[in-house]
């Protein structure tokens, strides 16, 4: 049976060969650059982030073994040690590499073994020129379609800015099947990661601001913009929303304009309900970190909120005096969560007792974090 088996890999060694050279060489060098920041001792010194702005270079596809980073001052190419200049190394993801590029390799010998098998010598006809069309028009599409949402996004948020829109460099590292395609220069570095979305109101202190916006309401312009199908297409890593002042409609009107989203920070004067926060629940389950508050804001919404199971960190800006601790319980049960942070004057009311139970649970309770300027700059939840 396992000479059956590996006859075919024998009669084509030097394509199984060529193959493993090749996916194996890819497996283990390739490298992925993203940016990070290196602790700086305290999230509130969003100067300090900006000063210790970090590359980091992921090894390894389809899944990362390794990871290793230097000061943006510094290059990618000067001399490092591979067996000991690594900040993280995982020899299982390694060998899982190893793994996936044998059985690639293999697969794709037995595909031509087996083709060459049904007629004796090779041959195209028309069925094979329309399955390789298919295996090469296909992800092609694909490819193409986050490259043309991507551009299709940046030309909409040009016209944004003068009413308080700023968008950043993603941060995230690209999904494992877009890395390919970004090698082969078929997809750019940009298009491959969620964006980083922010709006700062009143738009007159944002830079190219025109005047005429002073006044402008972002409840309503998300209205008008979803009903005459203005909306972003690619997904969101992180939205934020400083002074937005969004009321119920104003978050339907959010949901649909933006089509997922894992960190959403709403920071301001909100007038928002309970009913919005199920909407948000609705809209984008995925959520991670969520920053949110209005005085509104009751017992009712914990339900909604514990349907949040990636949730690591939950900041309450602001809430009604009737939410206390007690209505928090259920959220514990959040697998990730990690963080709760509160008001100020809920947080005073934490007894040691009720903070040590909480730890227990593997929740830290906390202060609301979100009032020092720039915080969206940090990457801590």
């Amino acid at each position: 049976m396992l000479t059956f088996a590996f006859t075919p890999l024998w009669r084509w060694k030097w394509l199984f060969l060529s193959l493993l050279i090749a996916t194996v060489a890819y497996g283990i060098w390739s490298v992925e650059y993203t940016h990070t920041y290196k602790e700086s001792g305290t999230i509130i010194a969003s100067q300090a982030y900006r000063d210790t702005l970090w590359r980091q270079m992921s090894h390894g596809w389809p899944i990362y073994y390794g990871h290793r980073s230097f000061a943006a001052a510094e290059t990618a190419s000067k001399r490092w040690t591979i067996w000991s200049d690594w900040d993280m190394f995982y020899w299982g993801c390694l060998a899982a590499d190893l793994a996936i590029a044998v059985v690639l390799s293999a697969l794709l010998t037995y595909l031509v073994a087996w083709r060459f098998s049904l007629s004796g010598r090779w041959q195209f006809g028309l069925r094979d020129v329309l399955a390789a069309t298919i295996v090469i028009a296909v992800p092609l599409g694909i490819v193409r379609s986050f490259e043309n949402a991507y551009r299709a996004d940046q030309n909409y948020l040009a016209g944004l800015r003068s009413y308080g829109f700023e968008w950043g460099k993603p941060w995230e590292e690209m999904a494992w099947y877009q890395r390919p395609w970004q090698d082969l220069g078929l997809l750019s570095p940009a298009a491959t990661s969620p964006q980083r979305l922010a709006f700062h109101s009143p738009p007159a202190a944002v830079e190219n601001s025109s005047p005429a916006n002073a006044n402008f309401d972002l409840n309503q312009f998300l209205s008008a913009e979803v009903a005459t199908g203005g909306r972003l297409q690619r997904p969101l890593s992180r939205f934020t929303l400083r002074n937005a002042n969004l009321s119920d409609e104003g978050v339907v009107a959010l949901t649909r304009w933006a089509p997922r989203n894992e960190r959403l920070f709403l920071i301001g004067d909100n007038q928002f309900s309970d009913a919005a926060v199920a909407t948000l629940v609705d809209a984008w389950p995925s959520l991670i970190w969520l920053t949110f508050g209005s005085e509104k804001l009751t017992r009712e919404s914990i339900p909604a909120l514990r349907r949040l199971k990636r949730l690591d960190s939950l900041d309450f800006t602001n809430c009604s005096h009737d939410l206390d601790f007690a209505d928090l319980e259920p959220l514990a049960e959040l697998p990730d969560l990690a963080v709760i942070r509160v008001p100020q004057r809920l947080f005073e009311t934490l007894t040691p007792e009720e903070a040590e139970a909480w730890r227990r649970r593997g929740v830290v309770i906390r202060a609301s974090a979100y009032e020092f300027e720039e915080s969206d700059e940090t990457e801590s939840p």
